[in-house]
């Protein structure tokens, strides 16, 4: 998946950097919403995609939610098919 400058790791007020599950580093809210987008293109179910970030699926409903309403159509499904034919499947 791609990265932006924004998904670099975030820092605590103490200086250090977050680690989620595995040492991974953690990133910010917005690379979870560019991550669920990119899953959602894969075509990766709630669990799946709450699985793969590390995050609970609540977490994942509500950045769903918010890309639907940005997306301006109705439905998840809706806002699949806008990024397949705006951008073309996702790459495997």
């Amino acid at each position: 998946m791609r990265r932006s400058p924004s998904c670099w790791p975030t820092t605590t007020l103490e200086g250090g950097t977050h680690h989620g599950p595995g040492g991974e580093r953690s990133r910010g809210p917005r690379c979870h919403i560019q991550d669920v987008l990119e899953l959602m293109r894969k075509g990766a179910t709630t669990a799946e995609i709450s699985e793969r970030l590390f995050v609970s699926p609540t977490t994942v409903r509500s950045h769903i939610s918010s890309i639907v309403r940005k997306l301006g159509v109705p439905t998840r499904q809706e806002a699949i098919k806008l990024l397949v034919a705006r951008e073309g499947p996702a790459p495997d």
